[in-house]
């Protein structure tokens, strides 16, 4: 299920529940065209309460996140689900989709337009090539 309101003249919250996958992606993928039309720059997602999402859900956000950067827009992430925070890790899209806690940390950060600074990727799996560049 997806719902939406709009929050002022430049800002949205899109709140999804259940599964963003194959059937439910192209209703997310035109909702936020629509919003994007209408002026809405800045987009925000819920998605605590997704439970699984595919690749086609993956690839909405993308697209929607790519459309809204040219033009001078932004989506973001609120709170994202277990199953949605194993998708961005694996893909290493949390580097890249700004995440915040809830709406109003987000709301906060950017509609004063101050910079997204993405979280520093720090896994156990990562490739530590960095110790050896320094031996060399």
């Amino acid at each position: 299920m997806i719902t939406w309101n709009v929050l002022d003249n430049h800002s949205a919250h899109i709140i999804i529940k259940g599964r963003l996958d194959l059937h439910t992606s192209p209703e997310l993928r035109q909702r936020l065209r629509d919003l994007r039309i209408q002026g809405h720059a800045l987009v925000f997602i819920d998605t605590s309460e997704v439970d699984f999402m595919s690749s086609s859900g993956l690839a909405v956000l993308v697209a929607a996140l790519r459309a809204s950067r040219r033009q001078s827009g932004e989506l973001c992430l609120i709170a994202p689900s277990e199953a949605i925070r194993t998708v961005l890790d694996y893909t290493r899209l949390e580097q890249v989709i700004p995440i915040f806690k809830d709406l109003d940390s987000a709301r906060e950060r950017l509609d004063g337009n101050a910079p997204y600074i993405p979280a520093s990727y720090d896994h156990a799996y990562d490739d530590e090539s960095s110790d050896d560049s320094e031996e060399a």
